[in-house]
């Protein structure tokens, strides 16, 4: 079914499904923070190159639009290798024209503290990328964004973690939790970050709304962001809680 759907409509689906983020995003006065990859190196577990394709321009836009935010979502392999990362940052601001400073791992993939060593030197001042693949919460036990530290050299470094509470297919994929279970344990979240103050980071991919690649996620994406603005939150980019921190 989704090979069929794919030939017929190749990357609508994905182009449509962007699009109904922003317009919902729009709606609750969502400001975005949408990590790109920039692919240098390719691993099997890294997407194809992306950037050159016609409707990127159409996502900087809007993100624009949205007051949100670009940054780059580094590949598999560029946690461990500080070439890559420069040059993987540097391609994507090059191609965009624009400065990046927030990040996060593929696969939440790095090596510690090696790996924010290699965020500090490139002056990335918001990462995200400390969460569970497999379960969602508060990895390192703070509702509150933090700098993080480095203990081989008693250094605080010059960059902000920004706890990432889910993935949307952590919970589906590695959970196995129906869409009904899967808002119910967001909304438990944003309980949760509530009473603490601290902030909820969610993590959407681009297909959500592709009802053969991503079933349910669309309702994941509606009810637990419609939860999350029934508490009348402060939305922030990453950079903009770098700013506020």
């Amino acid at each position: 079914k989704r090979s069929l759907y794919d030939i017929v409509s190749p990357a609508d689906a994905y182009e449509e499904s962007i699009r109904r983020m922003f317009r919902f995003e729009h709606e609750k006065g969502i400001k975005p923070t949408v990590n790109l990859k920039s692919i240098i190196k390719k691993d099997p577990h890294d997407a194809r190159f992306y950037l050159d394709y016609p409707f990127m321009s159409d996502i900087v836009r809007k993100v624009r639009q949205l007051n949100g935010e670009i940054g780059l979502h580094g590949s598999y392999q560029s946690g461990r290798d500080p070439q890559l990362f420069h040059a993987e940052k540097r391609q994507l601001e090059s191609v965009l024209g624009i400065k990046i400073e927030s990040h996060r791992f593929h696969y939440l993939r790095y090596s510690f503290p090696d790996s924010f060593r290699i965020l500090e030197s490139q002056r990335i001042r918001t990462d995200s990328s400390v969460g569970w693949a497999e379960q969602a919460g508060y990895r390192t036990g703070f509702t509150h964004p933090h700098n993080m530290f480095d203990p081989e050299t008693n250094r605080r470094l010059n960059l902000v973690q920004i706890p990432m509470l889910m993935m949307d297919m952590q919970l589906f994929n590695y959970m196995q939790l129906s869409a009904e279970e899967a808002v119910s344990l967001t909304q438990k979240q944003v309980d949760l970050a509530e009473k603490y103050g601290g902030v909820v980071t969610w993590n959407f991919h681009h297909m959500i709304y592709d009802q053969v690649e991503a079933p349910g996620c669309d309702i994941l994406f509606e009810k637990s962001l419609n939860y999350a603005h029934s508490k009348n939150p402060q939305y922030y980019t990453m950079g903009e809680i770098h700013e506020t921190h």
